[in-house]
């Protein structure tokens, strides 16, 4: 339950299918060496307008971009 909402924040926010967005929390996982459970939380609290780290945020905008 808890990665189908944070997967849903991010499909919300990107405005991707849910299964592009678990690939893309996925991919940022591996490309940051952070786990995904941490991942989707920075995005939850990013979406709650906290900042995330610049490594996370420029992989995330690199996954996104692949997935378009």
């Amino acid at each position: 339950m808890r990665r189908t909402r944070n997967c849903s924040v991010l499909v919300m926010m990107a405005r991707i299918s849910p299964e592009d967005g678990f690939t893309v929390l996925r991919e940022v996982s591996q490309h940051t060496n952070t786990k995904l459970s941490s991942i989707a939380e920075q995005i939850i609290k990013h979406a709650q307008s906290a900042a995330s780290p610049e490594t996370v945020q420029a992989e995330l905008h690199a996954a996104l971009a692949r997935t378009r």
